[in-house]
């Protein structure tokens, strides 16, 4: 998987596609990313990962090739490839919706997430408090929450203010785009594998943070991760991809499972169709995110920080981040791939380059 998402990034940069340009750094970002914690309303904001939660599931983006479910809230909790849903040797975690009154079918228990628990984006303003994640239990970080699909497209936007109090703290609105590229068959790239495989398997967001406050907000910006690859945690890897692209490190957040097996022999959930059910694949999830010194411009920068480049050896969560020092009235772009990475085999160790 390795530089893959990078050069994903390339590609949608040659097809045209806003704010995807690699150029050379420009941006001097704030300095001295700390670990971003539970965030806002958790008993313990600046330690660990947020918990996994979800507000009105109900948002689907795809481009047949991958399919990608969003919450209200705008956090990714379903990515599904390859495939709209899937191939022989991918199983989920799980079978149905286990929510109060929207449970199906009747008395599920689990939740049928397909590879991830948990994507979503989480902002904080430097010496200003915790992170605020996007799944804003509680409501305790964001209001004026909306969501709708484009008219003419299968985009979802998400738009939020972060207004944590009112009063004079900071005051940032958040506008969010989630859509999968459809291009021409020659525009995606290959995965360098020694064939000729063309990979779709892109999801694309679009965060772009205006300051409507009276002063400057120097923000962090994280997206946070917590994989659940081919049906659950046992067997994730990951690793911080910082592939050299135009003299920057990328800084990919890189999952894989390529441990094959049963979904007996992992301990894993198994449809009741078959006794056993065999997943002898290779699979890889990457994310990358990039921050422009204008919204919809080129240029920027790749993130600098991440789980990794902090001590972490954590294997089924992470995050990366970039930061900005926002002046009032200023707005600024900050966009994210994920990627999906397949082979039909077990024990592949690099299915990008």
């Amino acid at each position: 998987m390795k530089t893959v998402v990078v050069r994903q990034l390339a590609a949608l940069a040659a097809a045209g596609l806003s704010g995807l340009v690699l150029t050379a750094p420009s941006l001097a970002g704030v300095p001295g990313i700390t670990w971003p914690g539970a965030g806002a309303g958790q008993p313990n904001p600046n330690a660990g990962y947020p918990p996994v939660s979800f507000w009105k599931e109900e948002g689907v983006v795809g481009n047949n090739f991958i399919n990608t479910m969003i919450d209200q809230n705008g956090t990714i909790y379903d990515v599904q490839y390859p495939g709209a849903g899937g191939v022989n040797g991918v199983g989920t975690r799980n079978e149905g919706y286990a929510g109060g009154f929207d449970t199906f079918p009747p008395f599920t228990s689990g939740r049928g997430q397909m590879h991830v628990n948990q994507y979503m984006a989480g902002i904080r303003v430097t010496g200003q408090g915790p992170t605020h994640w996007y799944s804003n239990p509680g409501a305790v970080s964001y209001s004026q929450v909306t969501q709708a699909y484009h008219p003419t497209s299968q985009t979802i936007t998400t738009t939020r203010r972060l207004n944590p109090g009112g009063g004079g703290g900071p005051n940032l609105f958040i506008t969010q785009h989630d859509f999968s590229p459809r291009l021409t068959t020659t525009a995606y790239p290959t995965f360098n594998d020694g064939g000729a495989r063309t990979n779709r398997m892109m999801h694309v967001q679009r965060h772009i943070i205006r300051n409507d406050g009276a002063a400057g907000a120097p923000i962090e910006f994280f997206l946070y991760g917590d994989w659940a690859l081919n049906g659950g945690d046992g067997f994730d890897g990951a690793y911080d991809d910082a592939a050299l692209v135009n003299g920057q490190a990328a800084h990919a957040m890189i999952a894989y499972d390529n441990a094959g097996g049963s979904a007996n022999s992992r301990g894993e959930y198994n449809i009741t169709t078959f006794s056993d059910y065999a997943k002898n694949v290779s699979l890889f999830l990457g994310a990358a995110l990039k921050i422009l010194p204008g919204v919809g411009s080129a240029g920027g920068n790749f993130a600098p920080a991440t789980w990794r480049t902090l001590g972490s050896s954590d294997s089924g969560q992470g995050w990366i981040a970039v930061s900005y020092p926002l002046n009032p009235g200023q707005s600024v772009e900050i966009d994210v791939l994920i990627v999906g990475g397949y082979k039909d085999t077990a024990g592949v160790g690099n299915v990008g380059d």
